[in-house]
C-alpha cells in the first residue's frame, strides 16, 4: 500500500510540475509581448500563458475558409485570442486539480505511517 502512495505522490507532483514549467517557459519566451515600457499587462499574460494549454481548441469553432486574406488573418488571430482565454482557465484547472492530488497524497501518506 505504501508504494501506491508514492507513486500517487510521484503522479501529483508531475501534473503539478509539467503545467508550471510549460507556463514559465512561455511566459520567459514571450516577455517582450508582455512587458510594456518596464510594466508587466497582466491581461496579455494570462492570454499568452493560456495558448499552449487551449491550442487544442483555436480552430474548433471558426475555421478560416471562403475569406479573403484580410478575413482569414482575422478569424486565425480571433481563433489565438479564444484559444489563449480558454487556455488560461484549463491551465489554472490543472494547477488547482495538481495541488489537491498532493494534498490528499500526501495526507493518505501521512495517515498510513
Amino acid at each position: 500500500m505504501l508504494k501506491s502512495n508514492q507513486c500517487s505522490v510521484k503522479q501529483a507532483l508531475t501534473r503539478l510540475i509539467a503545467p508550471i514549467a510549460i507556463a514559465a517557459v512561455t511566459a520567459f519566451l514571450c516577455q517582450p509581448l508582455y512587458m510594456a515600457g518596464g510594466k508587466c499587462d497582466y491581461c496579455i499574460l494570462a492570454l499568452l500563458i493560456g495558448i499552449p494549454f487551449g491550442i487544442q481548441k483555436m480552430t474548433l469553432w471558426f475555421v478560416p475558409f471562403g475569406y479573403g486574406i484580410a478575413g482569414t488573418v482575422a478569424m486565425f488571430a480571433f481563433d489565438i485570442l479564444i484559444g489563449g482565454l480558454i487556455g488560461f482557465f484549463v491551465f489554472a484547472y490543472r494547477i488547482i486539480s495538481g495541488i489537491l492530488l498532493l494534498t490528499t497524497a500526501v495526507i493518505r501518506l501521512l495517515i498510513r505511517k
